[in-house]
C-alpha cells in the first residue's frame, strides 16, 4: 500500500433543486459572511440550478474528480459541491464547483425491477434508479447486466445509492464511492459495499479506518477481489460555525422527526418550517435541508422530502398560470416548484439552454413527471420533446371506470379504450390500478392507442385524490407520501418569475 497526500473531499453540505423564471442579478452575500455550501444534483441550466438556487459557476474553480474541468462538464443530474462567494435570495455566484463520481463500471446484476424503479449492482454497490432520473445515452428500460455506466447519486445506506443521473459510459477507470467496512489491516483487505477491496497494490491518500468514506480508482478484478490503483480519502469540509448548509440526502440514524442525519450530519428539524404530526419520516427518505450550522449540527429551517414522480403525462400545453406557477395539460394543472428538473431533448437548440417556466410556450409538447400531493400533481421533471412527437401518452392509477360505455380516467383524463391495443385488459381493471395509455387527444379527451397494464411498487404508488380508501390503507407504506411543508409554507414551492 503506497502512501500519497491526503485528498480533500469537496463540501460537506446540502439539497437538490429546480428553477422557475430567469436569473436576477446578485448585490452580496447575505447573513454575517460565513461560508454558504450547497450540495446536491444540478436540476437545470442557466449556468446551474441546485436546491432551488439560482448558481453562476462560470467564474468558479471547478473540478471533477480532482482534475480541472470546465463549465461544460457539469451537467444535469450531477451530485455537486459548491461553495458560494455571493448569495442574494435564490440568486448566487459559486466560488469553487467539485465533482466525484459516484459509480462507473458494469452493471454486475439486476436485483430487482419494475415499470418506475429498478435496482441494479456496480462494483458491489446497490444502485435504486426511477425512471424520472436524468438518463444520457440509455435508457430506463437498457438498465441490463452488462451495461457500463456512470452514475451519480446520494449515498442511501451502507453500500447503497440512490441515482440521480444514470450515463452510458466508455471503459473508463473502475470507480466506487462508498465507506471502508470489516477493514483487516492485516490482509490489507476491506468491504465497498458487497465488493472485496484489495488495497495492497493501491497508492492510498492516507491511513485507512473503519467508517472512513473514500473514493476507489482503477485497477481490475479477478474473481472476487478488486484490485485498484488509487484510493482517496474523503474529508468532508465542514463550514465554519454559523454558515448557511443547503443539503439534499437521505435520512440515516433516524432517532424522530426532529433529529436524525443526512449525508453524516446530524440534523435538528425541531425548528423547521412545514413538519406536521401527518408528515412520515424515517431511514431511507430522501430530503432536502437547509438550514445554520450550530454546534456541529444543522439547525434546519426547512426539510422537504424528495418524491419520485411516478406519473407521466406526455401532451402539449393548454396554458401556463406563472403566477401559481402552473402549467395545464389536458385540462389537468400540474405544480412546478423550485426542486423541478428541466431539461431540453438532444436536437432541440442549444442542450444547455437554460429552460424554466417562463421559456415554456402554450402549444408545444411536454413530458412531465410527478406525484399526488393532495389534490395537486407536483411535478418532478419536465423533458421539453422534439418537434416530432405528435402522440399523447398518460401512466398513472385507474380512478374512474364506466364499463358500458368503455371508458377510463387516468390523471384526470377521459381515455376511450374501444378499439385500442390491449383492450381486452380494460376488463381486468379495479379503481387504483396503474395503466401506461398513448393515444390522440381531442380536447382534454383521448382515444386510446394502446393500453397497458404498469407494474408500480405499492411504497411508491401514492395517493389519488379520486380515491380516499386506497390513501388511507397506503399511507403506512408511504414513508415519502407527505410533504414536509405545510400549506402555512406552500410559498417555498413557488419558483421565482
Amino acid at each position: 500500500m503506497k502512501r500519497l497526500g491526503v485528498v480533500s473531499a469537496t463540501l460537506g453540505a446540502l439539497m437538490m433543486a429546480g428553477c422557475l423564471s430567469d436569473s436576477s442579478s446578485v448585490a452580496g452575500i447575505e447573513g454575517t459572511g460565513s461560508p454558504t455550501t450547497v450540495s446536491g444534483s444540478v436540476t437545470a441550466y442557466g449556468s446551474v440550478y441546485v436546491n432551488g438556487l439560482h448558481i453562476e459557476i462560470d467564474t468558479a474553480d471547478i473540478s471533477v474528480d480532482g482534475q480541472p474541468a470546465g463549465v461544460d462538464d457539469i451537467t444535469l443530474g450531477m451530485v455537486v459541491d459548491v461553495e458560494l462567494d455571493q448569495l442574494q435570495g435564490q440568486d448566487a455566484v459559486a466560488a469553487a464547483v467539485r465533482y466525484n463520481r459516484t459509480l462507473r463500471g458494469p452493471v454486475d446484476a439486476l436485483v430487482s425491477s419494475s415499470d418506475v424503479r429498478r435496482e441494479i449492482q456496480i462494483l458491489g454497490q446497490t444502485v435504486v434508479v426511477y425512471d424520472d432520473v436524468r438518463f444520457d445515452g440509455i435508457a430506463f428500460d437498457s438498465l441490463e447486466p452488462g451495461a457500463y455506466l456512470e452514475v451519480s447519486g446520494l449515498v442511501a445506506a451502507e453500500g447503497q445509492w440512490r441515482a440521480t443521473k444514470v450515463a452510458s459510459a466508455d471503459r473508463g477507470p473502475l470507480t466506487a464511492q462508498g465507506r471502508v467496512e470489516t477493514w483487516r489491516a492485516d490482509q490489507q483487505r476491506f468491504q465497498l459495499g458487497e465488493q472485496s477491496v484489495d488495497v495492497s497494490q493501491a497508492q492510498v491518500s492516507g491511513d485507512l479506518a473503519e467508517g472512513d468514506t473514500v473514493v476507489v480508482r482503477g485497477g481490475e478484478r479477478r474473481g472476487e477481489l478488486w484490485y485498484p490503483d488509487r484510493i482517496e480519502l474523503i474529508e468532508p469540509a465542514i463550514p465554519q460555525e454559523g454558515g448557511q448548509w443547503y443539503q439534499e440526502g437521505v435520512i440515516e440514524r433516524f432517532v424522530s422527526r426532529e433529529a436524525f442525519e443526512v449525508n453524516g450530519i446530524p440534523v435538528d428539524a425541531s425548528g423547521a418550517r412545514g413538519l406536521s404530526d401527518q408528515v412520515e419520516l424515517g431511514d431511507g427518505v430522501r430530503v432536502m435541508v437547509s438550514g445554520t450550522l450550530r454546534n456541529d449540527s444543522l439547525a434546519a429551517e426547512r426539510v422537504q422530502v424528495l418524491r419520485p414522480g411516478i406519473n407521466r403525462i406526455r401532451a402539449r400545453v393548454d396554458a401556463i398560470d406563472p403566477d401559481r406557477g402552473e402549467v395545464v395539460l389536458l385540462g389537468g394543472r400540474y405544480q412546478l416548484t423550485d426542486l423541478t428538473a428541466f431539461e431540453n431533448p438532444a436536437g432541440r437548440g442549444n442542450p444547455r439552454e437554460g429552460v424554466n417556466l417562463n421559456s415554456l410556450r402554450v402549444g408545444e409538447w411536454l413530458e412531465l413527471y410527478a406525484y399526488y400531493e393532495g389534490e395537486s400533481q407536483v411535478v418532478t421533471r419536465v423533458q421539453r420533446q422534439p418537434g416530432y412527437v405528435d402522440t399523447v401518452a398518460l401512466s398513472g392509477p385507474v380512478t374512474a371506470i364506466d364499463r358500458d360505455n368503455r371508458w377510463l380516467t387516468v390523471l384526470g383524463v377521459t381515455v376511450a379504450v374501444a378499439g385500442a391495443d390491449g383492450e381486452a385488459l380494460f376488463d381486468e381493471l379495479s379503481l387504483g390500478d396503474s395503466v401506461s395509455v398513448t393515444g390522440d387527444a381531442s380536447g382534454s379527451h383521448v382515444t386510446a392507442r394502446s393500453l397497458s397494464r404498469r407494474d408500480v411498487p405499492e411504497d411508491v404508488r401514492g395517493c389519488p385524490p379520486p380515491l380516499p380508501g386506497q390513501c388511507a390503507a397506503a399511507a403506512g407504506q408511504l414513508p415519502t407520501a407527505q410533504s414536509t411543508t405545510g400549506a402555512a409554507d406552500a410559498e417555498l414551492l413557488q419558483f421565482r418569475f
